[in-house]
């Protein structure tokens, strides 16, 4: 349930950023996608994607962290 909360914590803007960033490669290893192109896919500027993108993880690992606990 953790892990469905953290996914309602998230607001609409960095839950559309993580979904395209995960769409388009960019959490790939070589990245297929960049803040750039993830900001011109989204109409912001790539500070704004790279703020959205940090919040939006923050947001999910914490809830990651805390099912992790609920494990031991």
């Amino acid at each position: 349930m953790a892990l469905i909360e953290g996914c309602r914590d998230l607001s609409n803007v960095e839950r559309e950023t993580l979904e395209h960033a995960v769409k388009d490669g960019y959490f790939q290893s070589p990245r297929s996608a960049t803040l750039g192109t993830l900001a011109d896919e989204l109409g912001v500027s790539k500070p704004a994607v790279s703020k959205n993108l940090r919040r939006g993880q923050r947001k999910m690992i914490e809830r990651v962290v805390e099912a992790l606990e609920l494990l031991d």
